[in-house]
């Protein structure tokens, strides 16, 4: 199931009443969280079958070492937004605007571009230009 089918989903509560557009979606479902850090540890865990042990406010060290091997950073999502809004055909000045960047530069470096994408590029840009890209050896 997709993280849309998920969220659809837990749009009800446990008491069978809809959470309010205001509802959060970290942590227990429909309350805020203190900080996001451990709900971020805790959801990248569980995302990939590591049940998070917590002591103390801590994580243990076996999970501290699970989460640098997964190495998935809150951060990553916002670039992978970027990414797929680009990929998506939305022009480079309206990714920086959503992403809140300064000058479209910072946003053309920030966002890493797939090599998927630039082949795709070149073959409309070469169909438009009526010479079909050659993939010769690829």
């Amino acid at each position: 199931m997709r993280l849309a089918g998920y969220l659809d989903i837990a749009k009800t509560g446990p008491t069978g009443h809809d959470y309010t557009q205001e509802a959060f979606v970290f942590g227990e479902l429909g309350l805020k969280v203190k900080t996001i850090k451990k709900t971020w540890e805790t959801t990248v865990l569980k995302a990939n079958g590591v049940k998070p042990v917590w002591t103390g406010g801590k994580l243990s060290a076996a999970c501290r070492a699970e989460l640098q091997r997964i190495d998935l950073h809150f951060h990553d999502l916002r670039r992978e937004a970027g990414s797929r809004w680009h990929e998506g055909r939305f022009q480079l000045h309206e990714v920086r605007d959503l992403l809140g960047q300064a000058n479209v530069s910072q946003t053309d470096t920030y966002l890493s571009a797939r090599i998927a994408g630039l082949r795709a590029s070149m073959r409309r840009f070469d169909a438009a230009r009526g010479k079909p890209w050659q993939t010769q050896g690829r």
